[in-house]
């Protein structure tokens, strides 16, 4: 039996209008999300990605995660990706978000602060991980603007 998911990505437009239709989302506003990838060793398509987003090899690349490990096949997730993006051209600069003294990270100005020091023009700003690790360089890229 195949299930599917009420919020499945892989359903294209008719994901979004489900999105668009939760209590509380923000009518008028555009996502900018503009590209989902599913498929079998989608990782491996990440540096077209970037130049997809008009990103090229000749410009900072910062990367920020945490010192969790991720897997994938038997591999460490995160020393992959940067070796792909290294093999590709980039020299990726990493970020390593550093738990507090109750052992997580969490989205606060001392975390947002390091990374907005090390944004400059014409960078680009990869998140490896999820929710904190994502919102820190969101605020602080925001916090730039």
């Amino acid at each position: 039996m195949v299930t599917q998911l009420q919020y499945d990505p892989g359903r294209g437009g008719a994901f979004w209008e489900s999105v668009r239709a939760l209590p509380g989302y923000p009518h008028g506003d555009q996502v900018r999300l503009r590209r989902m990838i599913f498929e079998s060793n989608a990782v491996r398509r990440l540096p077209e990605v970037l130049r997809g987003v008009g990103t090229q090899p000749d410009a900072p690349l910062l990367v920020v995660m945490d010192e969790t490990p991720m897997r994938r096949a038997g591999d460490d997730l995160k020393p992959l990706i940067l070796k792909l993006v290294q093999v590709a051209g980039w020299s990726p600069e990493e970020v390593i978000a550093r738990p507090g003294a109750d052992g997580q990270v969490h989205t606060d100005l001392e975390q947002i602060e390091r990374v907005q020091s090390r944004l400059r023009p014409g960078c680009t700003v990869l998140a490896l991980g999820a929710g904190t690790i994502t919102d820190i360089p969101i605020h602080a890229c925001h916090r730039l603007e």
